[in-house]
């Protein structure tokens, strides 16, 4: 179990029964309104300080696992992150701007080819990535429009098998980047 360190305190993130303790809970909901971002101190923690004054600071040592409760990522710039799953069951799929940042999953028996079209198409911006998933036995392949390039370790352009996934990157006008778990 996580701790944190508050003044002549050290006490468990979470209860027994997972919920978090009613404490840190307090604390939390005073440096949600914080007027000084977090940063990072010399001592490897984060340090969210909401009045100036020392005794408001809260440390958490960087790796710790913490669980927090909704709304207190924002203390330190963070936030949940959900995202929307586009489920296909087709065999043919063009990466289309409203799967930018979300998740792919490719549901099919039969192989999946996947295009990424060219940035006169669909102009992703550089950085865009999106992750795909293969839900299916279909083996699910990536195919460069005309003057796409996809770059991938040894060439590999296909998701590993079912339950297999993968992340695209944009790195440059028509250039993508794919990892993850991948095949010939």
């Amino acid at each position: 179990m996580a701790k944190v360190n508050l003044p002549g305190q050290n006490i468990p993130i979470s209860m027994p029964d997972g919920q978090i303790n009613p404490v840190w809970y307090s604390a939390l909901k005073g440096i949600e309104q914080a007027t000084t971002p977090p940063a990072l101190n010399g001592a490897g923690t984060l340090r969210g300080n909401p009045t100036g004054a020392p005794a408001n600071e809260v440390d958490i040592p960087l790796g710790a696992n913490l669980q927090f409760v909704a709304g207190a990522l924002a203390v330190f710039g963070l936030s949940a992150i959900t995202r929307t799953i586009n489920s296909q069951v087709g065999t043919t799929y063009t990466l289309a701007l409203s799967d930018a940042g979300n998740i792919i999953d490719f549901n099919n028996a039969s192989p999946v080819t996947v295009t990424i079209p060219l940035n006169a198409t669909v102009a992703f911006p550089s950085g865009t990535q999106i992750d795909v998933m293969q839900a299916g036995a279909g083996k699910v392949t990536f195919s460069a429009a005309g003057g796409v390039t996809i770059q991938s370790a040894g060439g590999n352009k296909s998701l590993g098998g079912q339950y297999a996934a993968a992340s695209l990157v944009k790195i440059a006008t028509d250039v993508w980047r794919l990892f993850g778990n991948l095949i010939p």
